[in-house]
C-alpha cells in the first residue's frame, strides 16, 4: 500500500512540474558565442478592418541569428480570443521560422492582442502585438 502511495505522490508531481514549466521558461546563464538571439522581420501585425466573427490569422517570421540552436518553450496569448501555433523543435542558427496566431474577432471595435513568446534566448519573454478593427 506504502509503494502504491509513493507512486501516485511521484507521479503527480512529475505531472505538476511538467504543467509549470510549459507557462515559464528555465533562465540559464549562456556566453555570448553559445546564445541563441531571434531577429524578428516584425513584431507587431496590423491586421487593419477586420469582419465581425471571421477569425483571422497571420505570421510572426524571425530567424536565429545566434550560435546556437534556438528553443522556442512556450507562446501564450493574452485572450483565449487567440491561439497561436510555434515550432516545437529547435530551430537551427540561420534558420527561419515563424510564430502563427488566429485572433477571433467576436468583439466589435479596435483591438490590441498580446502574444508573448518564451525562448531560450538572452530576453527570455518577447511581446508580439496584433491589432485592428472589428467591423459588423
Amino acid at each position: 500500500m506504502k509503494i502504491a502511495i509513493t507512486i501516485a505522490l511521484t507521479l503527480v508531481s512529475i505531472l505538476a512540474m511538467a504543467q509549470q514549466t510549459a507557462y515559464e521558461w528555465p533562465i540559464t546563464e549562456v556566453s555570448d558565442n553559445d546564445a541563441s538571439k531571434i531577429e524578428w522581420i516584425q513584431e507587431t501585425r496590423d491586421l487593419g478592418e477586420i469582419k465581425h466573427n471571421v477569425p483571422v490569422s497571420v505570421s510572426f517570421e524571425f530567424k536565429n541569428i545566434g550560435n546556437a540552436p534556438l528553443i522556442i518553450g512556450n507562446v501564450k496569448a493574452s485572450c483565449g480570443c487567440t491561439t497561436t501555433y510555434y515550432p516545437e523543435k529547435p530551430i537551427a542558427p540561420g534558420e527561419l521560422a515563424k510564430i502563427e496566431a488566429t485572433y477571433n474577432a467576436k468583439t466589435l471595435g479596435a483591438f490590441t492582442k498580446t502574444i508573448t513568446v518564451f525562448a531560450n534566448t538572452d530576453e527570455a519573454a518577447k511581446k508580439l502585438y496584433i491589432k485592428g478593427v472589428v467591423l459588423e
